[in-house]
């Protein structure tokens, strides 16, 4: 009696079976892999540095940023005073009264400046007006910040005087210069104005 034959189809399917079961068999990971590979997911060895590292780099921004914006008010207060003490010299008409009245007056706005601001980085522009209706505050600022064509006009008894300061804050920390700035720059423009009429002094 002939054994039955298989079908063509089932014994084409045989090798293809064995490869395939093969291949399964041995990407399939054994139990101690799956052990390692269980561990590593909840091991949470590192994972602190791993979060400082994210987060210390925003938090010293934030930090120092406010820092510096505390430190840029407290200078543009320091500005404002150390131009109205200097600028009681010439509404007194003590600057008026000395060889240079431009020497004594920079010697005065820097002594107040207690050298928290150099010196030699603020401009000023001193000018004499009729009255008050016709103040301008002249001159301009460039595209650098920078006064064009300041003058230096204490006045004499009796008349008004403007005193205009500017100083160019440059921001030390990142971005702080695009939350501050006007015009998203690097920098800050810090201004002191003074309006006063000179004192009825006595010239000599």
């Amino acid at each position: 009696m002939q054994a039955a034959r298989e079908p063509l189809l089932v014994k084409a399917m045989k090798p293809w079976k064995a490869m395939n079961s093969g291949v399964t068999r041995s990407a399939r990971p054994s139990p101690a892999g799956r052990r390692r590979l269980f561990g590593l997911l909840g091991d949470r060895r590192g994972a602190t540095a791993i979060e400082v590292a994210l987060i210390l780099p925003i938090f010293v921004t934030l930090m120092f940023g406010t820092l510096e914006v505390g430190l840029l008010f407290f200078t543009a207060t320091v500005m404002e005073g150390a131009v109205s003490e200097a600028g009681r010299l010439i509404r007194t008409g003590q600057a008026q009264r000395e060889t240079s009245p431009l020497a004594t007056f920079n010697a005065q706005l820097c002594e107040q400046l207690a050298g928290i601001i150099n010196c030699d980085d603020i401009q000023y522009d001193v000018r004499t007006f009729s009255s008050f209706g016709v103040i301008t505050l002249t001159p301009d600022l460039d595209e650098d910040g920078e006064l064009e064509s300041p003058v230096f006009q204490p006045g004499g008894a009796e008349e008004i005087v403007v005193i205009r300061s500017v100083y160019k804050w440059n921001f030390l920390v990142p971005f702080i210069g695009n939350l501050i700035s006007p015009n998203g720059d690097s920098y800050y423009l810090m201004q002191a104005t003074a309006v006063f009429r000179n004192e009825p002094y006595e010239t000599s």
